[in-house]
């Protein structure tokens, strides 16, 4: 069996070029020495594709600690990232087209499986396993009735990807927030509770927090409903995947000095790793919500001029 340690003996580390029988995959290079007990100052990547040359000036500019990128990201960003900043964690969230046909474990396995390859590889050891599967869009009523049938959907495909890439952190998924909507989407405390023995077999928990002025941000409907989760999966590293302001009367002003209080409150929150502010950008809609906006001031600027907290 290896074992990581000094090589005293080589003048190169040789962990990337050992090839794992168990996996046929490369022993990845861990994520930046980190641990939760301070809450990292994160944002959600490009919405709908890669990241862009203006997305990595606007990352840097933000002098943010965590971002959360597509999987289709390509490994030399994820370079250029790490050579710009070392300790920067980058997740990666897994995905497929459910609003069309149901879709299996075994074939959203196949569909990401090499995506999984090509990203260990490179460093990244925390995923998200999909996002909103209480939404129609995203599977439900589709591929799974209710959080139950969802449950088994997630642990089979937990499964596959521990056994892919035994090193990883697969995290469960934020859900939609709110109640039932006739189909469109399943009342997300109600889909939690069913989903239960999935989230507690999960690595982490993803969160979503949406909010629309002060007063909501400090809701337990709104910015604070990751402690909801904290009172059901008391010993469960929590990541905070997606946050917003969604009013879109809002200024980008006024949203980023919101953002900067919430990442300020969440610091030390205990068990919260990460908060990714969603969206850096996008190719088309979520006007109401990304960061770099043509024509308008970014919420890039006045993130990137906080002072230390």
């Amino acid at each position: 069996v290896y074992k990581r340690q000094d090589y005293p003996k080589d003048i190169l580390d040789p962990t990337p070029y050992i090839v794992w029988p168990e996996t046929g995959l490369r022993k990845s290079l861990a994520e930046p020495n980190w641990a939760p007990g301070k809450c990292l100052i994160g944002v959600h990547g490009r919405v709908d594709g890669p990241l862009t040359e203006k997305d990595l000036e606007a990352i840097f500019a933000a002098r943010v600690e965590a971002i959360k990128v597509n999987q289709k990201e390509s490994s030399r960003t994820i370079q250029h990232m790490r050579a710009r900043q070392a300790n920067l964690l980058i997740a990666a969230r897994l995905g497929l087209d459910f609003a069309g046909e149901q879709v299996t474990p075994e074939e959203f396995l196949h569909s990401v499986s090499d995506d999984v390859r090509r990203l260990s590889q490179a460093g990244i050891q925390f995923f998200e396993v999909l996002a909103n599967p209480n939404l129609q869009t995203e599977g439900w009523q589709r591929s799974w009735r209710n959080g139950e049938e969802f449950a088994r959907w997630f642990l089979a495909a937990l499964k596959g990807l521990r056994e892919l890439y035994p090193a990883g952190k697969f995290g469960f998924p934020g859900l939609a927030p709110g109640g039932f909507v006739s189909g469109w989407r399943g009342d997300a405390d109600l889909f939690l509770a069913e989903a239960e023995e999935a989230a507690e077999q999960a690595d982490w928990l993803g969160v979503h927090c949406y909010w629309t002025d002060s007063r909501s941000m400090h809701s337990h409907q709104g910015g604070m409903a990751f402690q909801k989760y904290r009172q059901r999966f008391p010993q469960k590293l929590l990541m905070i995947t997606e946050f917003a302001n969604v009013a879109a009367e809002v200024s980008p002003g006024e949203k980023a000095s919101q953002y900067l209080s919430y990442y300020r409150a969440l610091r030390t929150q205990p068990g919260v790793g990460a908060a990714f502010a969603f969206a850096l950008s996008a190719h088309q809609a979520h006007e109401s919500v990304v960061w770099i906006r043509d024509g308008a001031p970014s919420i890039t600027d006045w993130v990137g001029a906080r002072d230390s907290f």
